[in-house]
């Protein structure tokens, strides 16, 4: 799912995605589903959590900071699967 060969695994995801691990927010990005890098740098794949997970907001630090996805100026801003 995260590489865009969503093909045969999109069927099951759903399924898989329910047994990550979640933060207090209750989120998986970047708690059970780990995409790197996913810092501020203009390479970040974080904006992959939108289009993979459908998650709103980014959680770090165990929620203690959160930012909006996708993030504007990074790769996968507007498309999950074209940069």
């Amino acid at each position: 799912m995260v590489a865009g060969n969503d093909k045969y695994a999109r069927a099951i995801f759903l399924s898989v995605q329910n047994l990550f691990i979640k933060n207090r927010p209750g989120g998986v990005a970047a708690t059970g589903l780990k995409i790197a890098p996913d810092g501020p740098r203009g390479d970040s794949l974080v904006n992959l959590y939108f289009w993979v997970l459908q998650e709103k907001f980014l959680h770090k630090g165990g929620g203690a900071v959160s930012y909006p996805l996708p993030v504007v100026g990074l790769p996968f801003e507007k498309h999950g699967l074209h940069p």
